[in-house]
């Protein structure tokens, strides 16, 4: 009887051993966003860096401030633009 609990205290162990490698080796590691500056920004809109600040200051257009510098998801701008299209 003591040989039979060691015996499924080990197949626990190993199978523990193989969900808990199964679970580490599923994880997927995902890229942090790239952001862009006004003038990458204003350069793709073709409208002046200036416009770019001062929607984003105004909190039109989705920014983040790290500091002095202010970026842009690709992603809120693309979305920006979906939402203001006209006639569409």
């Amino acid at each position: 009887m003591e040989a039979l609990l060691v015996q499924q205290a080990t197949v626990g162990q190993v199978l523990l051993a193989r969900l808990l490698a199964l679970r580490a080796s599923s994880r997927v590691e995902v890229a942090p966003p790239r952001y862009i500056d006004a003038k990458t920004a204003a350069e793709r809109w073709g409208v002046p860096e200036s416009w770019i600040y001062d929607m984003a200051r105004q909190g039109k257009l989705p920014s983040v401030r790290l500091g002095r510098y202010v970026r842009f998801l690709p992603a809120d701008l693309e979305r920006f633009i979906a939402e203001h299209r006209q006639g569409a």
